[in-house]
């Protein structure tokens, strides 16, 4: 498990999740989206993380 609050990124509705395209060294990603509602008070964000391996 992880906690997105260690990121120190302001995280702000987020939406959406997909995995993502896997990296040279076999490693796959994750990408989670947010969008700004078409609000100024929001911010859209993607955000691509590379998945541990187990």
């Amino acid at each position: 498990a992880f906690d997105l609050k260690q990121l120190n990124i302001y995280l702000d509705n987020l939406e959406g999740m997909a995995l993502g395209s896997k990296l040279p060294d076999g490693s796959q990603t994750l990408l989670l989206v947010s969008d700004n509602n078409f609000t100024k008070r929001q911010i859209t964000q993607f955000l691509l993380f590379k998945l541990q391996q187990s």
